[in-house]
């Protein structure tokens, strides 16, 4: 079956198991000319297979992203990028996959001007959580609701915060951890999303406090882009399946 190429404006590269989680908005294309946004898509490797509700090994290595734009560095947020697909591969939790066909190199149009963003942004009237806590932690079967989506690109007007701390690595150890969560107002709650951004951690990862020692936050600035995912239905022990809530890119406004 012959691929499909399509054009896709980034907004979405963080990390998974070895590799990155690409996401965007597909750009419908009238030759040179940009037409309209379309529809989210997550180019996952060939080499994924399919367990119940969604794909593993989709992840995509660094190095094949460099073999696709025939360079050391691989796709930055905003980028348009002409990508070739052997076609969709959708499931119950991520209907927006589609399998990357990686014989075909990719092709860079340059970045999506900032002043046209908005064309970006989603309106979902929540994010996933109907609980009133706003926790990065949500039960499952999300995945069940009509017109279910695992991607959404934000942008709000109100103070958003990135919180680095440390905390307990499993109930009742001694052992600590950093966690990196944004603070994302949206509707009547503020939600928690763990960080995943590449980008935010080479911005702040020499600012982070010290295991133990108090949290400290970083100022976001109004208007930037947030591009948040729900990740795949997780079980531990027997546990009743729960999802996290993803900041998956951080994208801040050019400054003048």
């Amino acid at each position: 079956m012959p691929s499909v190429t399509k054009t896709i404006v980034v907004l979405a590269g963080s990390w998974k198991k070895g590799g990155k989680c690409l996401a965007g908005k597909e750009l419908i294309m009238n030759g040179d000319e940009f037409v309209r946004v379309g529809g989210w898509i997550r180019p996952i490797s060939a080499a994924h297979i399919v367990v119940p509700g969604h794909s593993e090994g989709g992840q995509v290595t660094d190095l094949e992203m460099q073999r696709a734009l025939q360079r050391i560095n691989g796709p930055a947020m905003l980028e348009i990028i002409d990508m070739a697909f052997s076609g969709p591969c959708p499931t119950a939790e991520q209907p927006e996959n589609w399998t990357l066909d990686l014989s075909v190199g990719w092709k860079s149009r340059g970045h999506f001007q900032w002043k046209y963003v908005d064309m970006l942004v989603d309106q979902p009237i929540g994010l996933w959580d109907s609980s009133g806590r706003g926790w990065s932690r949500v039960d499952g079967c999300y995945e069940n609701r009509p017109g279910f989506q695992s991607l959404y690109c934000i942008k709000t007007s109100a103070p958003i915060v990135a919180e680095v701390g440390s905390r307990s690595k499993s109930k009742g150890s001694t052992e600590q951890k950093l966690y990196k969560t944004l603070k994302l107002p949206h509707g009547f709650e503020t939600h928690d999303f763990k960080i995943s951004d590449p980008v935010f951690e080479a911005r702040h990862r020499a600012e982070y406090p010290a295991l133990g020692a108090a949290a400290k936050p970083f100022g976001v600035p109004p208007g930037s882009l947030i591009t948040v995912s729900l990740t795949p239905a997780v079980s531990f022990n027997g546990s009743p399946p729960y999802h996290y809530k993803m900041a998956a890119a951080i994208i801040q406004p050019p400054t003048a």
